[in-house]
C-alpha cells in the first residue's frame, strides 16, 4: 500500500499529468473514446477565459460565466486536471471569494466552487496547499454582524450564509499550522459565558478551528485547546446553542484523531450529557420541566454528532463501549412502539447514526485508499471483538425501533449497516420477527415494518454476509414465497413494500435453476443445498405473475365525488404509485431470467392480456406496464406477438365505420390501443422490422375521436419514436455475460449479489442506428408533415374544429417529445443588446453521442418557429382556447428545455438512485462495490446528465422570440393556462444567459394603469415578475432595479383585492430577497496575480483597459443607485401617490440604505419627512430607515490601545484562568475603585465598555475609545455637517416636528400588546450620538410630560427616548453628561414611584439597554438611584417590586464588573427575605439568583457574593423544620419560601452539593399541609434541581445529604427524597456510577421503612435503576430479596397477636416481595434467563396477606401487560410447570370451580 501511494502522489506530481481520472461513469458511455479530448479542450477554455476575465477585472460578467462553466465541467468530468492547475484554480477562486464586499451572489457561487474544488481532500495535501485563514474570518464576522446587528454591512441570505459555511469545512484542513494558536488569540477574549460575545467566539471556533492530528500539526494543533474547551464545556451551564457548536467541533476532533486522545477523564460526563439530551421521561409527571414537553430537536444539540462522537471513542481499550452499552440499556425501552414521544425522532436518529458513523469508520480503517491523511494507529483500530460488542450493544434497540409507529425507516438503515459487518448476528432475528409477521393476519404494520428492513439487507442475505452467514441464502426461497401473497390489492401498502423487496432480490439474484450444477462442480454442502433449491425460482417467478395478474384483475378504481377539469376520475394515489414499482420490479425479474424462462413468462403474459378487457385508468395502465416490461427485456419475439395482435384486431375493428365516428369507443378496442401504446416502447433495435405495422395502424387511428384513444395513439408515437433514436442500456442484468452459459457449465450461486468489476463491465448501450432513424423519420412523415399542414394551412384562415386542432396539436407534441434525441437544439449568435464581455461567452453541449443524431427533414429550429407562428395566431384569434394553449406551452417546453432529458427528469431518477442505492450500496467498501444493474442505472443517468447540463446556453433570437411567446401566455386570463406557462417560463429564464433582462421590459410594458391593459394582463405581469429568476435579476442590476420599482410604482392599475395581494407579495419578495450587492466593484492584486498565474499574463495595455472598464461600470452603477433613490423620493414627494403605493416606495427606499455608499439627499429629507407621516405603517418603516441612515452617518470614533499592565498595577497572567483575577479587578467596581467625578477625570479615564473583555483572558491587544478631546465634535455648526446630516439637523430643530413625532409615538397600536420597541430606542440613540445634545431642549418638557403620565403608551414614549438618550450619550463630554444627569435623576426617581403593572416591563427594558455594553463607572449615577432603598414598604408590593426588578435589569448586564453593588444588595435583601409580600420574596429570589450567577465551579470567584457563605447564613437563620408548625413560624415559612424560589431560579446552573443541601434541609415542610404554596414550591425546587447537571465532584456530599434525609421521621420527606433521587440518578447516570453500591443500600434501607408508600417508591426506584443498568448485582439483590421474601410470620399465641413483632417482620418480607416485584418490572420487554425463576418465586406469595398479595397481582399484571404482544417468543424461556403456575397467576379463578 505504502509503495502505491508514493507512486501515486509522484504521478500526480509530474508537471501536466491528470491527478484525477474522468469521472468513472463516463468510460463506460458508448461515445467514451471521444470524452478525453472533449474534457481538456473544455478545460483549456475554462482556464485561459477565466484567467483572462479576472485579469482584466470583470467579475460580472466574465468571471461568473466561466466560474460556472468551471463548476459544470467538475460536475460532468470531475476534478481531471492536472495538479498544478488544480492548485492554481484554488488559490484564484480563493481570492476571488474573499474579495472585500463582495455582493452576496457571487460570494455564494464562489464558495460553492471552492467548496467543490477541494471536496476531494486527497488530492491535495498540506504539503501542496496552504490558505490564509484571516481573510476569510473577515467575511464570515461580516456575515455574522449582517445577523445579529441592526445596521446590516451586508445583507445576506440564508443560502449565501450556508454556502460559506459548506467552503470553511473543506477551506479549514489547509490553514497554517500556527494558524490555530492567531484564532485562539484573537477569539479567546470573547469566551464570557454570561455575554452573548460568547456566541460570536464559539461560533468563529467551531467554523474555523483546524482539528487535524497531531502527525501533522505536532503541539500546535488540539493540544492547545482541547482539555481547555473540554473543561469549558462540561463545566459550564450553557445554553443549547452553544453546546450544538461544541459537540460538532469535538466530533470532528475525535474523527481526526482516533487513538491519539485521552477522553476517559471527560467520558462519564459527555455520557450523561448525551442522556440528559433526548429529555426522555423519569420520574413522576408532576416532577417533569416544561420543556421536556416541547420537540427536543429545537433546543439540543445534533443527535448525529453525538453518535460521531461517541463512534470514534471506540477502541483501543476506551471505555466508550462499555458506557455507550449502559446508554442504549438505559434508552432501550424509549425505543418501544408503546413509548411513542417528543423524544422519538431524536432517539431514532442516534440509533441510525450510530451505525452508520461504526461504518464509516470502518471504511476508513480498512477499506479507504492510502492518503497523506494519517491512519488510525494500530492500536486504536476496531477489531473484531469491538465490532460484536457494537452490534450486540445496537441490536435490541433496533428490533423495537423496527415497530415504531412514525417510521420504520431508521431502523431499515440501520439494519442495512449492521448486517453489512455481522450478517450472522442481524439478519436470524430479523428473518424470525418477518417470518412471523407473515405469517399474521391481523398485524398489517408489522408486515410492513419488518419488509422495510428486509428490503435493505437483501444484498448482505444472499452474499451470505460475505461468508458469516452463508445458511442465510437458503432463505431466500422461503421468503419469496412467503412474501408473494403480500402482493393483494386490499392492502396497498403491504403490496408496495412486497414488491420493493422482490425487486431488490431481483437486481441481485440470477433466475436459473442450478440444480443441474450439482456433480459438476467442487461446492460447500451450503452450495450443493441452494443449488437443489433454485429448482423453486422458477415457479416463484410464474406464482410472481399469477399473484400480479391476480392483482390486475381486482384492483379496483374508486370514482371521486370530484371531477378534474380533462373529466377523468381521479384513481387513488397509492395504486398510482404500483404503476412504475410493478413496472420496474416485473423487468428486473425478467432480466435475471434464462431465456427459456423468458419464453414461458411470455407466453403466459400475452394469453392473460389478449384474454382481458381492462378500463385504461387502473388496472389497464398496469396490464399495459407489464407488458412493456416483457417487450424491453425480451425485445423482437415479444413483439412480434403483441404487435401482431394489436395492430390486427385494431384494424380489423376500424373497418366498422361507426367505431371511427364514435366518441366512446369499444372498450376492447380502446384497451389494445393502450396494450399497443406500451410494448412499442423498447430499449434496442428490435422494433425497425414492425414500425411500417404501426404507421399503417396508427394512421388509421388517427381519424378516431375518441380523446382516449387519440391519448394512447400519441403515445404509442412518442413511444415509438424514443425507441428509435435514444440512447439508452439495452440490460440491466447482474451478470455482464447473461444467462446464456448451461448450469453445468457455470455456477450461478456464487454469482448471487456479486458485485460488479467495474473494468469489465460492458454495457451493453442502444445506439440509434442508419436504419432506425430512417424509420423514425418515416414516422415523422408520415404522422407530423400532415398535421404541420394542417396547422399550417389553419394559420393561413382555414376552418377547423377545436376538436381537431387539439388533435392535431396533441399529435405534435407526442411526435416532437418521442423525437427529441434526434433533434439537436439550434445555434446562433447571443441576441444583440445582451450585454457585452472581455472573454467569450458561446456555449457549446457536451458530447452525447459518437456522431450527431438527427433527422434529415426535420430540425428543432424549424418546429420551433412554426410553433410561434400557431402561438400568436391562437393568441391573436383563439385566445379562449385553454387547451391548445397548453399544449402549445408543453410543446414550448419540449423545444426549448428537452434534449431527450429534463433537470426535472433527472433530479426524480437521482433520487430514486439514492433510495435503490441505500439499500443496495455497501458503504462499507468502495463506492465501486455496487452491483452491476445499479451501476448502469447511474451510468444512464450520468449520460441524461451531460444531455440536460445546459446552464447558461446562448440566447439567439428565435430562444427570445419563443420565451417572449411564453411571457406573453403567462399574462393570459386563464389561470391554468398562466400557471403552466409561468413555470415553463421560470425553467427557460434559469437555462439561457441573459434571457431575463431581456424579459424585463414587455413585462413592465404591462403595469400601467392604460385602460388597453386587462386586469388579467396585469395580475399575469406581477406574476412574472415574482419568478425567481425576474427577482435575482432586477435585485442584481441597478438599472433594472430602478425601471422596475419605479414602474410598479406608477402602475396604479387596480384596488381589487388580487392585485393589491399579489403587490404585496412582490414587496415581500423583494425584501426577503434583496441581497446588497455591489455598487463599486474592486478586483484586488492577489485576483490578479493568481489569474495570471493560471493561464499567463496580459499585457499592460489590456490591463489598463480591464481598469478603465472597470471605472466606466462602477460610475454607471453609481449614478444608476442615486438615480434610483432620488427617482423613488421624487415620486413620492412630487406625485400624488396612493397610500400603499407611497409605502411601498417607502419601504424600497429602506433596503437601498447602504453601508458604503452615503444616501442621496432626496431620499434623506425624504424618510426623514415620513417619521411624522400621518399613516402609521409608513411612520414603522421610517423608524427603520432613519435608524440606518444615522448609523450610516456615524463618524468613525478614535481608539486606543490600553496598558493593561499599567491598569491592573500587576503582571498579566500568562496561564487561562477564566473568572476574576488580579489582572482584571481594575475593571470591577469594589470599595477602592476611582468612579470620574470630575470633568478632568471623566476626559483621562479609560473606559472599557464591553463586559466579556478581560473575564476569560485578555486579548492581544486591547482598544478603547481615545479621549473625549479626540472624538469627532459633537457641537458643529450647519458648515460643517453634510448636506444629509442638515437635513435631518433642520428637522429635528423644529419644535413643530419633534412635538408631532413626540405625539405619534404616543399613539396606542394593538391596545394591551404594544411593547417597548428597541428599534424606536436605537433610534434616539444614534440621534444623540451623531448630533449630542442639541435636541435635548426640545425633548425635555415632552419626558417630563409623558413620565409622569399613568397612560401606558405615553410612558412607553418616554422609556423609548430615555433608553436612546443614556446609550446615545457614550461619547459626550462630561459637562454634557452632568447636564443629562441633572435632568434624569429626578426624572427616574419620579418614573420609579409612577411606574404601572402594564409599564413595568417596558421600563426593566430600557434599563437592561442601558446598562448593556456600557462601563459602569459611566453609569454610577444610576446605580446610585436604583440602590436607593428600593424597599420602602409604604408604597405597596407592586412598587417595591418593581424597583427590584429595575434594579436586576441594571445589574444583569454588568455582569461580573459590579462587585461592590452585588455584596451592597445582597445585604440589603438579607433583611427581606421574609417579607410579608408574595411578589416582593419572588423578586428578591430572582435577584438572588442574579447575585450568584458568577459564582461557578470552573471559574475564579474572588470579589462577587458566594453562594456557600449566603447558605450558611440562611443555615443560621433557620430553626430545625420537622418539628415546624406553621402558625408560629410564617417568618421562617417565608424565607423558605423565598429561598425554594430561588433555587429554582438557580437550576440553570450545574447542581451543586450546596445547593443540594440547602432542599434537603427544607424538605421537611413537605408535612406542612395548611400553606398552600409550599408544596408547589417544593416540587418546582425538586424538579428543576433532580433535573439539573451534577459534577462528578458534588456526588459525595450530594449522597450524604440523602442518607441523613433517609433517617428523617417524615415519611413524606423520604417520599420526596425517593423522587428526587430517581430523577437525578437517571439524568446524571454515568456520573453516579461510582456510586452504585451507596445508592442500592439507600434503596433497600428505603424499602424496609415502615410506611408502605415508602416501600414501593423504594422499589419503583430501584426496579428503574436495574431496567437502565445502573444497578448490576443482580445475583446477590436476587438471593436477599428471595431470604426476605421467605421470611416466616408469626402465628398467634393464646389469641393474641404479637403487633410489634408481626408488623416488623411483614414489613421485611414485603420488601422481599417489593424486591422481586422490581426485578419483574425492569424487564417490561424481555425475559432474561433468570427471570422465570423469579417470578416462580413470586407466584408462592399470592395467597400471602395484605400488602403482599395486592404487590403480587399489581407484579404480574404488569407483566402481562408489557408482555403480550411477543409472549409467543417469551414464553419459550419457561418450563412447563413455570407456565402452569404463570397461568394460575394471570387467570382468575373460574366462579364455577
Amino acid at each position: 500500500d505504502e509503495s502505491r501511494f508514493n507512486w501515486l502522489m509522484d504521478f500526480s506530481a509530474q508537471p501536466g499529468s491528470y491527478q484525477k481520472q474522468l469521472l468513472l461513469y463516463n468510460k463506460h458511455l458508448p461515445y467514451a473514446e471521444l470524452l478525453e479530448d472533449e474534457s481538456r479542450s473544455l478545460f483549456e477554455d475554462i482556464k485561459q477565459n477565466l484567467s483572462i476575465a479576472v485579469q482584466k477585472k470583470e467579475l460580472w460578467p466574465g468571471a461568473l460565466y466561466w466560474t460556472n462553466r468551471l463548476t459544470s465541467y467538475i460536475r460532468v468530468c470531475g476534478l481531471h486536471f492536472p495538479k498544478e492547475d488544480h492548485i492554481k484554480l484554488v488559490h484564484l477562486v480563493y481570492e476571488l471569494v474573499t474579495i472585500p464586499n463582495l455582493e452576496p451572489p457571487l460570494i455564494r457561487t464562489w464558495s460553492t466552487l471552492l467548496g467543490s474544488l477541494l471536496k476531494k481532500w486527497r488530492l491535495l495535501s498540506r504539503d501542496d496547499l496552504t490558505l490564509p485563514w484571516r481573510p476569510l474570518y473577515r467575511l464570515v464576522r461580516e456575515m455574522y454582524q449582517s445577523e445579529q446587528k441592526q445596521i446590516k454591512k451586508g445583507m445576506y441570505l440564508k443560502e449565501t450564509v450556508q454556502a460559506v459555511k459548506g467552503m470553511l469545512s473543506h477551506v479549514r484542513n489547509y490553514f497554517a499550522v500556527e494558524s490555530t494558536q492567531e484564532m485562539l488569540d484573537e477569539w479567546r477574549p470573547l469566551l464570557c459565558p454570561f455575554d452573548l460575545a460568547m456566541v460570536e467566539g464559539l461560533t468563529y471556533l467551531y467554523q474555523f478551528l483546524p482539528t487535524l492530528p497531531a502527525q501533522l500539526v505536532g503541539d500546535q494543533g488540539h493540544r492547545l485547546w482541547f482539555d481547555e474547551l473540554a473543561k469549558l464545556w462540561l463545566g459550564w451551564q450553557i445554553s443549547p446553542a452553544l453546546e450544538d457548536m461544541l459537540i460538532y467541533l469535538f466530533a470532528r476532533l475525535a474523527r481526526h484523531n482516533i487513538g491519539s486522545m485521552d477522553w476517559t477523564p471527560y467520558m462519564n460526563q459527555i455520557f450523561s450529557r448525551i442522556l440528559r439530551s433526548f429529555h426522555v421521561p423519569v420520574g413522576p409527571m408532576e416532577l417533569m420541566p416544561r420543556q421536556h414537553n416541547r420537540s427536543a430537536d429545537e433546543k439540543d444539540f445534533s443527535a448525529s454528532q453525538a453518535a460521531l462522537l461517541i463512534v470514534s471513542m471506540l477502541g483501543g481499550g476506551s471505555p466508550a463501549q462499555q458506557c455507550l452499552e449502559e446508554l442504549m440499556l438505559a434508552l432501550e425501552s424509549c425505543y418501544h412502539p408503546s413509548n411513542l414521544g417528543h423524544h422519538t425522532r431524536r432517539l431514532l436518529d442516534f440509533m441510525a447514526g450510530l451505525a452508520m458513523q461504526f461504518i464509516l469508520r470502518l471504511k476508513r480503517e480498512r477499506y479507504s485508499k492510502p492518503s497523506w491523511f494519517p491512519e488510525v494507529p494500530p492500536h486504536a483500530k476496531l477489531t473484531e471483538s469491538d465490532i460484536d460488542c457494537f452490534v450486540k450493544c445496537l441490536l435490541p434497540t433496533v428490533q423495537l425501533a423496527m415497530f415504531n409507529k412514525m417510521t420504520a425507516l431508521y431502523a431499515a438503515s440501520t439494519f442495512h449497516n449492521l448486517a453489512l459487518i455481522r450478517s450472522d448476528l442481524v439478519l436470524p432475528p430479523l428473518l424470525e420477527s418477518t417470518f412471523r409477521g407473515l405469517g399474521t393476519v391481523n398485524e398489517p404494520h408489522q408486515v410492513t415494518a419488518t419488509l422495510q428492513c428486509v428490503s435493505g439487507v437483501c444484498r448482505s442475505l444472499l452474499n451470505g454476509g460475505n461468508g458469516r452467514y452463508a445458511e442465510g441464502r437458503k432463505h431466500v426461497f422461503s421468503l419469496l414465497t412467503m412474501i408473494l401473497p403480500g402482493i393483494d390489492c386490499n392492502d396497498h401498502f403491504k403490496t408496495l413494500f412486497s414488491l420493493i423487496v422482490i425487486k431488490t432480490v431481483a437486481e441481485m439474484l440470477p433466475m436459473v435453476d442450478c440444480s443441474s450444477s450439482v456433480g459438476n462442480f467442487e461446492m460447500t454442502e451450503e452450495e450443493t443445498e441452494l443449488c437443489m433449491a433454485t429448482g423453486q425460482l422458477e415457479d416463484l417467478v410464474l406464482q410472481y405473475f399469477d399473484r400480479c395478474f391476480a392483482l390486475i384483475e381486482n384492483i379496483a378504481m374508486e370514482p371521486t365525488t370530484a371531477m378534474d377539469r380533462t373529466g377523468a376520475l381521479k384513481s387513488d394515489k397509492l395504486e398510482n404509485l404500483l404503476c412504475p414499482v410493478v413496472s420496474f420490479t416485473t423487468r428486473m425479474l425478467l432480466q435475471q431470467c434464462p431465456a427459456k424462462l423468458n419464453e414461458v413468462i411470455l407466453d403466459k403474459v400475452f394469453q392473460f392480456a389478449t384474454s382481458h378487457v381492462f378500463e385504461s385508468q387502473v388496472s389497464g395502465k398496469l396490464c399495459a406496464e407489464i407488458c412493456g416490461s416483457v417487450t424491453k427485456t425480451m425485445g423482437g419475439p415479444a413483439l412480434k406477438l403483441f404487435i401482431h395482435h394489436c395492430t390486427h384486431f385494431i384494424e380489423h375493428s376500424l373497418e366498422d365505420p361507426d367505431q371511427a365516428m364514435s366518441e366512446h369507443l369499444d372498450k376492447e378496442l380502446l384497451w389494445n390501443i393502450q396494450l399497443l401504446s406500451q410494448v412499442v416502447l423498447v430499449t434496442d433495435d428490435s422494433l425497425v422490422p414492425y414500425v411500417q405495422d404501426c404507421i399503417i395502424c396508427l394512421k388509421r387511428c388517427t381519424q378516431l375521436k375518441s380523446r382516449s384513444a387519440i391519448s394512447d395513439i400519441g403515445k404509442a408515437l412518442s413511444n415509438i419514436l424514443q425507441s428509435l433514436t435514444s440512447i439508452n442500456p439495452k440490460e440491466y442484468r447482474c451478470l455482464q455475460t447473461g444467462y446464456d452459459v448451461p448450469p453445468e457449465q457455470h455456477l450461478y450461486v456464487r454469482d448471487w449479489a456479486l458485485p460488479a468489476d467495474t473494468k469489465e463491465l460492458k454495457i451493453s448501450w442502444h445506439v440509434p442506428s442508419h436504419e432506425e432513424l430512417q424509420a423514425a423519420e418515416s414516422v415523422m412523415s408520415e404522422f407530423l408533415r400532415p398535421q404541420l399542414d394542417s396547422l399550417e394551412e389553419f394559420m393561413r384562415g382555414r376552418s377547423m374544429s377545436r376538436d381537431d386542432l387539439h388533435q392535431s396539436l396533441e399529435i405534435v407534441l407526442s411526435v416532437v417529445t418521442g423525437a427529441t434525441a434526434a433533434l439537436p437544439p439550434w445555434k446562433g449568435n447571443q441576441v444583440e443588446g445582451s450585454p457585452s464581455s472581455v472573454v467569450r461567452m458561446e456555449r457549446e453541449n457536451y458530447i452525447t453521442s459518437l456522431q450527431e443524431i438527427k433527422f434529415n427533414n426535420f430540425s428543432r429550429k424549424a418546429l420551433a418557429e412554426t410553433t410561434h407562428r400557431l402561438t400568436e395566431y391562437v393568441l391573436q384569434h383563439h385566445e379562449d382556447d385553454t387547451k391548445s394553449m397548453l399544449c402549445l406551452i408543453k410543446l414550448l417546453s419540449i423545444l426549448m428545455l428537452n434534449c431527450s432529458a429534463t433537470n426535472t427528469d433527472i433530479e426524480e431518477k437521482k433520487q430514486s438512485y439514492r433510495i435503490t442505492k441505500e439499500g443496495l450500496g455497501d458503504k462499507l467498501r468502495r463506492k465501486e462495490h455496487l452491483v452491476r444493474s445499479l451501476f448502469i442505472q447511474r451510468a444512464f443517468l450520468h449520460h441524461q446528465l451531460r444531455v440536460a447540463e445546459r446552464s447558461m446556453s446562448t440566447l439567439t433570437d428565435l430562444h427570445l422570440i419563443l420565451i417572449k411567446d411564453l411571457a406573453k401566455l403567462s399574462i393570459s386570463a386563464y389561470t391554468e393556462v398562466r400557471v403552466s406557462a409561468q413555470d415553463t417560463l421560470k425553467s427557460c429564464l434559469e437555462i439561457y444567459l441573459y434571457s431575463s433582462r431581456m424579459v424585463i421590459p414587455d413585462v413592465l410594458a404591462l403595469l400601467n394603469n392604460s385602460t388597453a391593459i386587462s386586469h388579467d394582463q396585469f395580475k399575469g405581469a406581477l406574476h412574472v415578475l415574482l419568478l425567481s429568476p425576474m427577482v435575482h435579476v432586477y435585485l442584481h442590476n441597478w438599472a433594472l432595479m430602478k425601471q422596475t420599482f419605479v414602474t410598479i410604482l406608477q402602475s396604479g392599475h387596480s384596488e381589487k383585492p388580487s392585485i393589491i395581494n399579489l403587490l404585496q407579495e412582490v414587496l415581500l419578495e423583494v425584501v426577503k430577497k434583496y441581497e446588497t450587492f455591489s455598487i463599486v466593484f474592486k478586483v484586488p492584486d492577489g485576483c490578479v496575480h493568481a489569474a495570471a498565474r493560471l493561464a499567463g499574463p496580459l499585457s499592460s495595455e489590456e490591463l489598463v483597459e480591464g481598469d478603465k472598464r472597470l471605472f466606466k461600470t462602477n460610475t454607471e452603477a453609481s449614478q444608476d443607485y442615486e438615480d434610483l433613490v432620488n427617482n423613488l423620493s421624487d415620486l413620492v414627494t412630487n406625485e400624488k401617490l396612493q397610500w400603499r403605493y407611497s409605502q411601498m416606495a417607502t419601504q424600497f427606499l429602506t433596503i437601498l440604505v447602504r453601508h458604503d455608499y452615503m444616501f442621496p439627499v432626496k431620499g434623506v429629507r425624504l424618510l426623514v419627512r415620513c417619521l411624522v407621516h400621518d399613516t402609521l405603517n409608513i411612520r414603522k418603516i421610517a423608524y427603520v430607515a432613519s435608524l440606518l441612515l444615522f448609523q450610516q452617518m456615524k463618524r468613525k470614533h478614535v481608539k486606543t490601545p490600553v496598558d493593561i499592565r499599567q491598569q491592573a498595577g500587576v503582571e498579566i497572567s500568562t496561564a487561562i484562568l477564566p473568572g476574576e483575577r488580579p489582572d482584571n479587578e481594575w475593571l470591577c467596581i469594589k470599595e477602592d475603585s476611582k468612579i470620574p467625578r470630575t470633568a478632568e477625570q471623566w476626559e483621562n479615564f479609560v473606559f472599557i465598555d464591553k463586559t466579556h473583555w478581560g473575564y476569560y483572558c485578555w486579548p492581544e491587544t486591547l482598544y478603547t475609545y481615545a479621549l473625549v478631546s479626540q472624538q469627532p465634535n459633537l457641537q458643529r455648526n450647519s458648515d460643517e455637517m453634510s448636506e444629509g446630516e442638515r437635513v435631518i439637523m433642520e428637522a429635528f430643530s423644529s419644535q413643530e416636528f419633534i412635538d408631532k413625532m413626540v405625539e405619534y409615538l404616543c399613539f396606542e397600536e394593538n391596545k394591551g400588546k404594544d411593547r417597548y420597541k428597541s428599534d424606536k430606542a436605537m433610534l434616539f440613540k444614534e440621534l444623540f450620538r451623531n448630533f449630542g445634545n442639541s435636541f435635548l431642549p426640545l425633548l425635555k418638557p415632552h419626558l417630563e410630560r409623558l413620565a409622569a403620565d399613568q397612560q401606558e403608551s405615553n410612558q412607553r414614549c418616554a422609556v423609548e427616548i430615555i433608553a436612546g438618550l443614556v446609550a446615545g450619550s457614550k461619547h459626550w463630554s462630561y459637562e454634557m453628561q452632568q447636564d443629562m444627569q441633572t435632568f434624569l435623576t429626578p426624572l427616574i426617581r419620579k418614573v420609579m414611584e409612577s411606574v404601572t403593572p402594564e409599564t413595568i416591563d417596558d421600563w426593566v427594558a430600557c434599563f437592561s439597554d442601558i446598562s448593556a455594553d456600557r462601563d459602569p463607572r459611566r453609569l454610577y449615577w444610576l446605580f446610585d438611584i436604583l440602590t436607593d432603598t428600593p424597599l420602602r414598604g409604604t408604597d405597596g408590593a407592586f412598587l417595591d417590586s418593581s424597583r427590584l426588578q429595575l434594579l436586576q435589569a441594571a445589574l444583569a448586564q454588568q455582569e461580573w464588573r459590579v462587585p461592590l453593588l452585588s455584596h451592597r444588595v445582597l445585604e440589603y435583601i438579607k433583611g427581606y427575605l421574609a417579607h410579608p409580600f408574595k411578589s416582593v420574596r419572588t423578586q428578591v429570589a430572582q435577584i438572588l439568583a442574579q447575585l450568584f450567577c458568577q459564582d461557578v465551579p470552573v471559574a475564579q470567584n474572588q470579589y462577587n457574593p458566594r453562594r456557600k457563605d449566603f447558605l450558611a447564613y440562611i443555615l443560621s437563620l433557620l430553626p430545625p423544620l420537622d418539628q415546624l408548625t406553621s402558625p408560629h413560624h410564617e417568618e421562617v415559612l417565608r424565607i423558605c419560601k423565598t429561598i425554594l424560589i430561588w433555587l429554582t431560579c438557580s437550576s440553570q446552573l450545574h447542581g451543586s452539593s450546596e445547593l443540594f443541601g440547602m432542599l434537603a434541609t427544607l424538605l421537611p415542610l413537605s408535612t406542612v399541609e395548611d400553606d398552600e404554596e409550599i408544596g408547589p414550591l417544593l416540587k418546582a425546587a425538586c424538579t428543576c434541581l433532580g433535573h439539573s447537571e451534577v459534577l462528578p465532584n458534588y456526588v459525595p456530599d450530594i449522597l450524604e445529604a440523602m442518607k441523613k434525609l433517609g433517617e428523617s421521621s417524615l415519611w413524606k420527606v423520604k417520599v420526596s427524597t425517593l423522587q428526587l433521587l430517581q430523577i437525578m440518578v437517571f439524568e446524571n447516570l454515568f456520573v453516579f456510577h461510582s456510586q452504585e453500591a451507596d445508592i442500592t443500600s439507600l434503596l433497600l434501607l428505603f424499602m424496609q421503612d415502615s410506611q408502605l408508600e415508602v416501600r414501593e417508591l423504594a422499589a419503583s426506584t430501584l426496579s428503574g435503576l436495574v431496567h437502565c443498568g445502573f444497578v448490576r448485582n443482580l445475583p446477590i439483590l436476587k438471593a436477599s430479596f428471595i431470604k426476605h421474601s421467605r421470611m416466616l410470620l408469626p402465628k398467634k399465641l393464646d389469641g393474641v397477636q404479637q403487633i410489634g413483632m408481626e408488623v416488623a417482620l411483614l414489613v421485611k418480607r414485603h420488601s422481599g416481595v417489593l424486591g422481586l416485584a422490581a426485578l419483574i418490572g425492569a424487564c417490561p420487554y424481555t425475559v432474561p434467563d433468570w427471570l422465570p425463576d423469579v417470578i416462580a418465586e413470586m407466584a408462592l406469595h399470592q395467597h400471602d396477606p395484605a400488602p403482599l398479595q395486592a404487590t403480587v397481582k399489581k407484579a404480574m399484571s404488569d407483566f402481562r401487560r408489557t408482555h403480550h404482544d411477543s409472549w409467543s417468543e417469551h414464553k419459550q424461556k419457561f418450563t412447563d410447570d413455570q407456565l402452569s403456575m404463570l397461568a394460575d397467576l394471570l387467570v382468575s379463578p373460574s366462579y364455577y370451580a
